[in-house]
Order: structure tokens, then C-alpha cells, then sequence
């Protein structure tokens, strides 16, 4: 009821907004041990959460892996924590002997709510006191980008963890809806140690 008066100042910067269906959230979890042994060892523990918005899937995870002393590292695999004694279905772990294992999967791995996973190797080598075995999740350091394919994303690469929120339907890994670790929560992780 009158005049309304409208200034429009000039264009004010702020933080870029992304809109997801969910998210995910990495957490670390407590090894069950922290003592080094020869043989199977789990040498990290994580969790991956959904937010209330749905089902969060993943086909790739990067871990940084740092050993001392003589200690080698070998026949990786990932497991559910509800069930160690079967590995991951579709999902290979690859070791470079370097310091790199890489977890990739050939069919969506859905988290709805939270799900814990242990990544085991075989130790051996001449163990020492004071050697150790350190594993991690780092950040890749990748800028935000569009969700695109699954292939692509990796193809990008500078990315640890690759992930979806499923928002196309319907979806698969060619959907246009994975994304790079760019803002995923908790990355990078702090590492679990295994020490002699």
C-alpha cells in the first residue's frame, strides 16, 4: 500500500552452493589391534554414511599406505565388518608396493544409513621392533567438478573417492551422477597405525 523502493547493490561474492540428493560422510573406526603381527592384519577401519536425503553408492577408494622398517605388504582385500569372512563383492584392491592400494569395484557398493568396511593385507617381511604400517584416506585434492560417469571421474583422476547420490534414475555407473572427493567430509582421514 504505497511506493516500494527497490537498490540493487552490486554483486556481492560468497561461497559456491552444490546440491546433492544425500552425501556421504568418511569416519575412521578403531582397529581392532594396533600391534603389528605377521599375517593377515586389518589395517584400517571406516565408515561411510548417508545423510536422511537416500543411498549413497561408491566404486573407488584410494588409500595411502606407509610402511617402516622391512615390512612388506601383500594379498589386499576389503571387507564388510558384518562379514570378514568373504571380501567385498566386484570390488579388486590393488597394491603398488609404493604406498598405494587402490579399491575398485565393478557394481555399485550402496551405503543406506552407515556401513562399516576393513581393508586386510597379509604382513610379512622381517619385523622389527619399532616397524609399522600407517593407512589412510587422503584428500585428492581435485576442485569441485559436475557429476559425470563413474569412468570418468577416475579418468580425471586427483580423487581418493569416488561416489554418487544416485540422483538419476535411472542409475548406474555411466550416469551422470558420480563425483570426485571434493568436499566429502572427513577427508583426508587421520591415519591407523600397526606398530611392532
Amino acid at each position: 500500500n504505497g511506493v516500494e523502493a527497490t537498490t540493487y547493490y552490486p554483486a556481492t561474492s560468497g561461497n559456491a552452493v552444490y546440491v546433492y540428493k544425500t552425501k556421504p560422510t568418511l569416519t575412521n573406526v578403531a582397529l581392532p589391534t594396533t600391534v603389528l603381527n605377521a599375517g593377515t592384519q586389518s589395517l584400517y577401519q571406516f565408515s561411510v554414511t548417508a545423510d536422511a536425503g537416500g543411498t549413497v553408492a561408491w566404486q573407488y577408494i584410494k588409500f595411502n599406505i606407509a610402511t617402516s622398517g622391512a615390512t612388506t605388504l601383500s594379498s589386499f582385500n576389503l571387507y564388510d565388518a558384518a562379514n570378514q569372512s568373504t571380501p567385498l563383492t566386484g570390488v579388486t584392491v590393488t597394491y603398488n608396493g609404493a604406498g598405494t592400494a587402490i579399491a575398485s569395484s565393478t557394481i555399485d557398493q550402496e551405503v543406506s544409513g552407515s556401513k562399516t568396511y576393513v581393508l586386510k593385507a597379509t604382513v610379512g617381511g622381517t619385523l622389527l621392533t619399532g616397524a609399522s604400517v600407517s593407512t589412510n584416506i587422503a584428500s585428492g585434492g581435485a576442485a569441485h567438478a559436475a557429476p559425470t560417469t563413474a569412468g570418468a571421474v577416475v579418468t580425471a583422476g586427483s580423487t581418493s573417492f569416488v561416489w554418487s547420490d544416485e540422483s538419476i534414475v535411472p542409475h548406474d555407473s555411466s550416469s551422470a551422477d558420480w563425483s570426485n572427493d571434493n568436499l566429502v567430509k572427513n577427508l583426508p582421514t587421520d591415519s591407523l597405525t600397526l606398530t611392532k
